[in-house]
């Protein structure tokens, strides 16, 4: 059942992208940013997927080049992009700068970064994302767009990524513990069940998005 969840990941992440496209003239040019890191996290999956199918060889080193560094870059960027309060705007590239620096520093020191899922690195990486989203909150709240926020598809970004990346993080940071205390299916169903409630949402908020001043 999990691998049902993973593909049903896979395929919500596609329609995302669809929908993402033709609606790019609505929801502006920045979204191709966030476009950009979705393809990035599709490719990531079906190339480790691919991988392991050909060589039966862990693909872990896949996951973190392709997340960590890609995705993780494109989602802290399309922020960066997003918001127009120029503290805002100093304060996100800053936290671009600093999940880059995570990234290295934690492949440089960490001698199990590409063998093994970097749990610090992941949990470091969520701290910012968490940082990020309060900018967000702030800077909307700080204008028109609170007034229309359920059409405001940055906000349903939020929300997604939030269930998917905020939602696995006490999973994932005790996830050789969790994988000793339960059955590895289940841990891999309940992981790729919450991306799937996450790429839900942001496929949902596409329908809701509507183009505003």
């Amino acid at each position: 059942m999990d691998i049902v969840f993973k593909y049903l990941a896979d395929l919500l992440i596609f329609l995302i992208l669809i929908v993402l496209l033709r609606k790019r003239k609505v929801l502006g040019s920045k979204i191709m940013y966030f476009a950009a890191a979705m393809l990035a996290s599709l490719i990531c999956d079906l190339v480790a997927m691919l991988y392991r199918q050909i060589s039966g060889e862990p693909t872990v080193v896949i996951y973190v080049v392709g997340n960590f560094l890609v995705v993780f870059f494109l989602l802290f960027y399309y922020f960066y992009q997003l918001f127009e309060h120029r503290v805002v705007k100093n304060i996100q590239m800053g936290i671009v700068v600093l999940s880059l620096l995570n990234f290295i520093l934690s492949a440089f020191f960490d001698d199990t970064f590409f063998s093994q899922f970097p749990n610090f690195t992941y949990f470091i990486n969520c701290i910012l994302l968490l940082c990020t989203f309060s900018l967000f909150f702030y800077e909307t709240f700080n204008t028109d767009n609170i007034l229309n926020i359920r059409h405001y598809y940055p906000f349903w970004i939020v929300i997604g990524l939030f269930t998917i990346y905020i939602g696995i993080m006490p999973l994932m940071l005790i996830s050789s513990r969790a994988q000793a205390l339960m059955d590895v299916n289940l841990f891999f169903f309940i992981l790729n069940s919450i991306n799937v409630l996450g790429y839900g949402i942001l496929l949902c908020g596409t329908f809701f998005a509507k183009k505003l001043s």
